[in-house]
């Protein structure tokens, strides 16, 4: 009997696995670094050129957000479809009714354990803090109650899909690949994910928040459950963007 491939596949496919692996995963992570850096050095000449439009800048700081997604989510796509077998066979796209609840659950123990870690840590230094979209989210409001509806609405379901091909799709899958057991390939993916939204003050919560994500990739062997615990874990957040409208 044929056994599924390490990163979920099913049986019916070949066996021979994808040529992408952590050379595109570099290209992803740094690629996307990079085009955000471009897009804030941008931002900051366009300040110090004389942008005193709010809403202007509330769009800017959307472009922003969205612009290094061309190679955290561009890069993946084109390698499945260059050097795999396609993004939903190589990642796992595929969702079932039961795949979806997992992510939910999964999703919703993300949160709760999330929210017991924030407490913890705040307790513990006296120090509270917000995400770095949390900050954004004010200078949109005060910018374009549009370009708000927009940074909500990314927050919610872009950068679930967007992260989730990056990390619990490509990278894990990566690790899967050259033989790395599952708990290790969610351990890895779950650090790189904290490390990767640069933000070190959260990165306690970023931890069980990833961990979760690859508790649901992992079970399901699908990112597209992963995406909806992570939809699941961000709504909440993008519900709050929107109130300050």
């Amino acid at each position: 009997m044929t056994e599924p491939a390490p990163t979920g596949q099913p049986a019916d496919v070949p066996s021979v696995p994808p040529r992408w692996g952590f050379g595109d995963v570099a290209i992803t992570l740094v690629g996307s670094i990079v085009l955000g850096s471009a897009v804030a050095a941008v931002l900051l000449s366009l300040e110090d050129s004389g942008l005193d439009s709010p809403a202007a800048k509330a769009w800017f700081l959307d472009i922003g957000l969205v612009v290094p997604w061309l190679c955290l989510a561009g890069w993946p796509l084109y390698a499945a479809a260059r050097k795999g077998y396609g993004p939903v066979h190589d990642y796992g796209l595929r969702l079932t009714w039961r795949g979806a609840g997992i992510g939910v659950g999964c999703g919703v123990a993300a949160l709760l354990t999330a929210s017991w870690t924030y407490s913890i840590q705040v307790s513990v230094t006296h120090h509270s803090f917000d995400s770095a979209v949390g900050g954004v989210a004010n200078d949109v409001a005060s910018g374009s109650r549009g370009a708000l509806v927009v940074l909500a609405l990314c927050t919610a379901f872009g950068a679930p899909v967007v992260e989730e091909l990056a990390f619990r799709g490509l990278t894990y899958g990566a690790l899967r690949k050259m033989g790395q057991p599952v708990v290790w390939s969610v351990l890895w993916t779950t650090v790189l994910f904290a490390l990767f939204h640069f933000e070190p003050v959260r990165i306690p919560v970023l931890l069980v928040l990833g961990a979760w994500l690859g508790v649901a990739r992992a079970v399901t062997g699908s990112t597209a459950a992963s995406m909806v615990a992570h939809a699941t874990v961000n709504i909440p957040g993008a519900l709050m963007i929107l109130s300050l409208g």
